[in-house]
């Protein structure tokens, strides 16, 4: 099956930004060498530059997330205090 998938990956994959056999070395990047091994992907190598560059991408994406995580933890902090604050000033 994993033969099937990586000849029809070099194959038909011509207008993507990568080649058919650097998108099979980019999935043995992804899934680690015993996996890769493991479902028979070729051995070979990403180049440094593509490597960098998927680190940069991954860590650009998760800094888009950070602003809407704040929001979102000091929308519920906000919340708990009112919440909070209101059954303390009761207790009282």
């Amino acid at each position: 099956m994993t033969q099937a998938l990586t000849s029809f990956l070099s194959t038909a994959n011509t207008d993507g930004p990568f080649t058919g056999s650097e998108t099979v070395q980019l999935m043995r990047y992804l899934l680690g060498d015993d996996v890769a091994d493991l479902l028979g992907l070729p051995a070979g190598s990403l180049p440094t530059a593509m490597i960098s560059l998927l680190k940069i991408v991954g860590t650009w994406q998760a800094m888009q997330y950070i602003p809407v995580v704040t929001r979102a933890y000091q929308s519920q902090f906000a919340d708990y205090k009112k919440h909070n604050g209101a059954s303390i000033l009761e207790a009282a």
